[in-house]
């Protein structure tokens, strides 16, 4: 059996579930309080420090392994390693800006 070729609309609704997973289990994460609550989501804006909510950093990241992938010609079996190499650079960037 050979390798199948997987369209772009395809590739974004794994993406979009994915996301949608890790998510949801970044989010579970116990964190410390601080005695403030949270933003909720729809609040979550950049800082004027430059610092980036969970929400921005995972949609950039999604949005990057999309890309890697596209130019891969959308070959299955390297989501993993796209999503890891996606986390690496954005995070990176993130650091950069901080």
């Amino acid at each position: 059996m050979g390798f199948q070729r997987m369209d772009a609309a395809r590739f974004g609704d794994i993406i979009q579930s994915s996301v949608s997973i890790i998510g949801e289990r970044i989010m579970s994460i116990p964190r410390h309080r601080t005695g403030t609550a949270a933003p909720l989501p729809e609040e979550t804006i950049p800082s004027p420090e430059g610092a980036w909510g969970d929400d921005e950093r995972i949609a950039m990241v999604a949005e990057n392994a999309y890309y890697r992938a596209q130019s891969r010609g959308f070959v299955p079996g390297y989501e993993f390693e796209d999503w890891l190499a996606a986390e690496r650079e954005i995070d990176a960037l993130l650091a950069r800006d901080r």
